[in-house]
C-alpha cells in the first residue's frame, strides 16, 4: 500500500469512527485506464488484482440501486456512464485518480451514511454532485459541468485546497467542519439554505469565491419563503464576487476578507439582508448601484449601520449609489494609541539597528 493510500484509509478510520471497512470489504479499481465504473470485473478486494471481484449486483445503476460498498480509485481514470448513488458505501480516490459520471444529467449522489474521501484527485459529473455523510475533499477538483453541487443535509465536510466549480448552483444546507484555501464558483447562484428553518452559517478561510464572475446572488436558494437564511463569514483573506446578497443571507466579513457586490449596478442587499465588517483589514467593495443599502452596511465594532454612523469609515460621505470601497477605522482616540505604539515600535528597531 502506497503512502497515499495509508493515508486515505487512516483518514477514513477518523472520519468513520472506527475501522476503515466499517460498511464492507474495500474493493480497488484494477480495469484500464478509462475503464467502466460499473463493470464489477474491473475491482478486486486485492489492490494488486489477486483476489475477488464483488458481487455481481454490487454496483448497480442507481435507477436500479444504491452502492452499499467501499470502492477505491488510486492512480487511474475510471468512466460511469450513468448515475452513481452511494446508498451506505464510501469512495475513496487519491494520487491523481479520477471518476467522472458521464451521460446528458447523470448525477453522483452520496448519501447521509456514506463517506467520500478526495485526496490529489478529481470528480466530475454531467448532472448534481450531491454530497452528504463524511466528506473530505484535499487538493483536488470537483465539477458539475452542467447542474448543480450541493452540500446537503448536515454534511461532515472538511475542503481544502481545492477548485470546486458548479455549471448551475452551488449551495449549501446547514453542515459541520471547515472549508480553507479553496476556489468555489458557480455560473448561477450561490445558495446559502435553510432547510427545516434551520440557518446554514457557512464559515470560510482563505478562499475565493465567484458567482456567475460577479453577476450572480447570493441568497436563501429554492425556499419559498424568507423565515430564515443563515450567513457567509470570510476570513482570513478570502473574497467574494457576487451580484446581490438577499434573501435574510447574512455577509460578514473579516480578517482581510473583501467582497465585491453590484454586479449589475441595481442593488447588492436586499429582502432583509446585511454586510457586517468586523475588522479594521476587511473590505467591501460596491459598483456603482441605483439602490441604496447604507442602513444594512454595518460597523461589526459598533453594531451600528453606515447610515447611523458613518464617521467611522474609511469613506465618510458616501451617497450610497456610487462605486466605493469601504472598510472600518479605529475611533480617533484608539487610532492615537495604534499611532504611538507603531512610532514606538519603529524607534525600537532603528535602535537595535
Amino acid at each position: 500500500m502506497n503512502l497515499y493510500r495509508m493515508a486515505a484509509a487512516a483518514l477514513a478510520v477518523l472520519l468513520l469512527g472506527g475501522s476503515p471497512h466499517a460498511h464492507a470489504q474495500s474493493f480497488f479499481f484494477v480495469g484500464p485506464a478509462d475503464g467502466d465504473f460499473f463493470d464489477v470485473n474491473n475491482w478486486n478486494d486485492a489492490a494488486d488484482g489477486t483476489g475477488s471481484a464483488p458481487p455481481v449486483d454490487s454496483l448497480p445503476n442507481s435507477t436500479t440501486g444504491a452502492i452499499a460498498i467501499d470502492l477505491v480509485i488510486d492512480s487511474t481514470s475510471v468512466l460511469a456512464e450513468g448515475q452513481v448513488d452511494f446508498g451506505v458505501g464510501s469512495l475513496t480516490i487519491t494520487n491523481d485518480g479520477s471518476l467522472e459520471i458521464t451521460g446528458s444529467g447523470n448525477d453522483i449522489d452520496f448519501n447521509s451514511a456514506t463517506t467520500l474521501v478526495l485526496s490529489g484527485s478529481t470528480l466530475i459529473a454531467d448532472g448534481d454532485v450531491v454530497l452528504e455523510g463524511s466528506i473530505t475533499i484535499a487538493n483536488s477538483v470537483v465539477t458539475a459541468t452542467t447542474d448543480d453541487i450541493e452540500i446537503q443535509d448536515n454534511a461532515v465536510i472538511d475542503i481544502s485546497g481545492s477548485v470546486i466549480t458548479a455549471g448551475d448552483n452551488f449551495f449549501f444546507d446547514s453542515f459541520v467542519g471547515t472549508v480553507t484555501s479553496s476556489e468555489f464558483s458557480s455560473a448561477d447562484r450561490l445558495g446559502i439554505r435553510a432547510p427545516g428553518g434551520v440557518d446554514a452559517d457557512v464559515v470560510v478561510f482563505d478562499t475565493n469565491i465567484s458567482i456567475q464572475a460577479g453577476a450572480g446572488d447570493t441568497d436563501n436558494i429554492f425556499t419559498d419563503n424568507l423565515d430564515s437564511g443563515g450567513s457567509l463569514t470570510l476570513l482570513g483573506a478570502s473574497t467574494l464576487l457576487s451580484d446581490t446578497v438577499e434573501e435574510e443571507v447574512d455577509l460578514i466579513i473579516g480578517g482581510t476578507s473583501s467582497a465585491t457586490l453590484g454586479g449589475n449596478g441595481v442593488e447588492i442587499l436586499d429582502n432583509g439582508s446585511t454586510a457586517t465588517l468586523t475588522t479594521f483589514g476587511a473590505s467591501l467593495i460596491v459598483n456603482e448601484i441605483t439602490d441604496d443599502p447604507r442602513a444594512f452596511i454595518i460597523n461589526g465594532r459598533t453594531g451600528l449601520s453606515y447610515a447611523d454612523d458613518s464617521t467611522r469609515w474609511n469613506v465618510t460621505d458616501w451617497n450610497g449609489l456610487d462605486a466605493v470601497t469601504l472598510q472600518i477605522v479605529p475611533e480617533p482616540s484608539t487610532a492615537a494609541v495604534l499611532g504611538v505604539a507603531g512610532v514606538a515600535s519603529m524607534l525600537r528597531r532603528r535602535k537595535r539597528g
